[in-house]
């Protein structure tokens, strides 16, 4: 049982680097910079849903209060979820980081990029907010890699 969570977990956490990735279908329906983002999200909603991996669903896409949010459901289970929520954080980021669509939202439009994930029942089992500032570390590393 143990086990099987951890496998499920394992994936879910790989997954997130997809499904970052698999937001790059929004470059599809990406218009020219200072668009308006809701019907940025309306023409990505029309996408949905997609499946991101064998736990995985983008459901909605949506821009409210100055925040553009990807929601997802999840068969992944709340308790593991929230066990394992620093290292799918860390996992996120770092896709997040480096997705086109999102890097842009942050530095061309000044605006964080939400995930929020849905258990069966709709509830929010995990969410996470990508600012431009959790991003400039990762950047400035990049950067002096690629100097060396």
């Amino acid at each position: 049982m143990m086990k099987e969570s951890f496998k499920k977990t394992l994936v879910f956490g790989s997954s997130l680097v997809a499904t970052v990735f698999g937001v790059a279908l929004a470059q599809y329906v990406w218009t020219p910079p200072k668009a308006d983002l809701s019907t940025v999200a309306a023409e990505l909603k029309k996408q949905l849903p997609m499946m991101v991996d064998q736990y995985t669903m983008l459901i909605n896409a949506e821009f409210k209060s100055g925040v553009f949010t990807y929601v997802y459901s999840t068969s992944i289970e709340k308790d593991i979820f929230t066990a394992r929520r620093v290292n799918l954080k860390d996992h996120l980021l770092k896709g997040a980081c480096q997705d086109k669509f999102a890097t842009s939202l942050m530095n061309d439009y000044k605006v964080p990029v939400e995930y929020r994930y849905l258990d069966s029942k709709k509830e929010i089992v995990g969410s996470f907010q990508v600012r431009k500032s959790d991003c400039k570390p990762l950047w400035e590393e990049q950067w002096k890699e690629k100097q060396n």
